[in-house]
């Protein structure tokens, strides 16, 4: 270990299931308006603050994941188009 925590963030039950099979570690989220993306971040340790965050959303998630960047934080975003 790096010593780093990884949140994986992705968009059905399936997917989530796929992801903590292959990385047990990670806390994994499901991403969607009805299941309250935002809070999830923030209900995560560490109230959700992230020093690193790939973005591959854009679009109306970009905003969470900029809210969810520590001060001095870098997102890194890619594969969206607006």
């Amino acid at each position: 270990s790096l010593g780093c925590q990884s949140t994986g963030v992705v968009g059905s039950e399936g997917k989530a299931a796929w992801l903590q099979e292959r990385f047990p570690q990670a806390e994994v989220l499901v991403r969607g308006p009805q299941r309250g993306y935002a809070e999830q971040l923030r209900a995560l340790p560490g109230g959700g603050r992230f020093d690193c965050v790939l973005d591959s959303l854009g679009g109306k998630y970009f905003s969470a994941a900029l809210d969810s960047l520590d001060p001095m934080g870098r997102i890194i975003h890619f594969g969206a188009t607006y």
